[in-house]
């Protein structure tokens, strides 16, 4: 009777902890995704900014010729500093 007991005690504790282990590494998962997520967001946001800095500052726009180049290949910045008409 007593180790019946005890055996039945023991595997409620076992299912009981499973469960609470099962919460803790969802709860784990979640938090990473939610990590995950919240840094590609951040990155998008930077590259925004990044955007519009380069918008603003018409580091690229001096010539209209180099207006679809990405700004790696774009030329030298110095040589545009001379405003172009429009």
């Amino acid at each position: 009777m007593f180790f019946n007991h005890a055996a039945k005690k023991g595997a409620l504790w076992i299912i009981i902890s499973g469960c609470l282990l099962n919460e803790i590494k969802y709860k784990i998962l979640y938090i990473s995704l939610h990590y995950d997520i919240l840094k590609i967001s951040l990155k998008q946001k930077n590259r925004v900014s990044q955007r519009n800095f380069r918008d603003r500052h018409h580091i690229y726009r001096r010539h209209s010729l180099h207006k679809n180049i990405p700004f790696s290949s774009r030329p030298h910045r110095a040589a545009y500093i001379v405003r172009h008409n429009k």
